[in-house]
């Protein structure tokens, strides 16, 4: 089986984990294609060079880091090149990517199969995307889901909505965590820095209005002195952030962090007593995983997360849900967490668990190589993927 995959998420040595294995272990013969340069919360990040046996090759994106406006103007000439049994596009059903697979599919080589994935668990209206030119998006998403073999969700709802569409051939599969980059610090404990007399609560993200970070800082605000919080990440609501901190009396108890590489993020999270995803559900967006959630658990950092979209799925009962928007029951769970070391160590063993049952590299990839097998048999009339 020979498999072209399109992925921007891999740009980065260090997340190419589960297409390493997925080539080693399977023997799938895979070409990587990853963007030259992805813009990542407003900075570039240029492709770093392959040292394995996975074949990555850099291609120049078009509109690079818009999510859902990118797509690569090699990419047919590549499919003629490499006459691939099957085209996997990281991109969702309404992307310009999305389109661009399933354009290619039809006019180039129309025996390949494609697959493209979902995280989308918001089933917006017609003419309803939150994008510029949505139309131009409910046009390219109804060509990709006609054209589409299979499309691999990363929720429950996503495969629902596609479902509603008249789209059943999808499979939830979760993002993975690569253990070999996350893992807890030198005994398990928290690597403390210049905050080590204060119990550190953290934030590591996108620093955006709906991620309910303003809750965060009026739950800890309320917890007294000996609480700091550090926020990493970078975003529109940064300045607004740091008002809200400094009128609630806690400037000094805050710092503020800018967005690291993903392969960076652990050291920031080893530091943390606790790890808060507090996302807040708007109307044209909720919660559609929390990867930061299951990092934090392969560190050994208990965790905290509102009751947004996909976060309770991702805690189960390896850590506390709350619900969102709400500062005083956020503030009540965090002095259970720093209150109750048995409660704390519980969560570790249970996060730590988790995080290797259901989303390691040996957890997913049976179900990524199940996903492209039957996919390449092709179900039989009538059938569900």
């Amino acid at each position: 089986m020979k498999l072209l995959v399109v992925d921007q998420d891999a740009v980065s040595g260090n997340d190419r984990g589960l297409w390493r294995a997925l080539a080693k272990r399977t023997g799938i013969e895979i070409v990587l294609v990853v963007p030259r340069r992805w813009r990542v919360n407003g900075h570039f990040v240029h492709a770093e060079l392959e040292k394995t046996d996975l074949r990555v090759l850099p291609m120049t994106a078009l509109l690079a880091g818009r999510t859902h406006r990118a797509f690569y103007p090699g990419l047919g000439r590549l499919v003629r090149k490499t006459e691939p049994d099957i085209l996997y596009v990281n991109g969702e059903p309404e992307s310009y990517l999305g389109f661009q697979g399933a354009w290619i599919k039809n006019h180039i080589r129309p025996h390949m199969k494609y697959a493209l994935m979902s995280w989308r668990n918001i089933d917006y209206p017609p003419g309803g995307f939150p994008y510029k030119l949505a139309g131009l998006h409910d046009w390219a998403e109804e060509y990709s889901l006609r054209t589409a073999d299979a499309c691999m969700t990363r929720n429950a709802d996503a495969a629902s909505i596609l479902r509603k569409k008249g789209f059943g051939r999808s499979v939830v599969i979760p993002p993975v965590v690569d253990r070999s980059v996350f893992f807890p610090g030198p005994g398990g404990e928290r690597q403390a820095g210049d905050e080590h007399s204060l119990w550190v609560v953290g934030y590591v993200g996108r620093i955006h209005g709906q991620k309910g970070i303003d809750t965060l800082l009026m739950a800890a605000a309320s917890m007294g002195a000996g609480v700091s919080v550090v926020i990493t990440g970078d975003g529109p609501a940064k300045k607004t952030l740091q008002r809200l901190a400094q009128s609630l009396g806690m400037a000094d108890r805050v710092k503020w962090e800018s967005g690291v590489r993903h392969h960076n993020v652990r050291e920031r999270l080893i530091r943390l007593d606790t790890l808060v995803l507090p996302s807040r559900t708007g109307t044209s967006w909720k919660e559609q995983f929390g990867r930061v959630l299951v990092e934090a658990m392969a560190c050994g950092v208990p965790v905290v997360g509102s009751d947004s979209g996909e976060i309770p799925h991702v805690i189960g009962d390896a850590g506390i849900v709350v619900p969102e928007g709400d500062p005083h029951a956020l503030a009540d769970a965090l002095l259970r967490l720093r209150g109750d070391e048995g409660l704390r160590r519980g969560f570790i063993a249970k996060g730590l668990s988790r995080a290797e049952r259901l989303f390691s590299i040996d957890a997913v990839l049976p179900l990524y190589q199940d996903f492209f097998s039957r996919l390449s048999a092709g179900p039989a009339p009538g059938e569900e993927l």
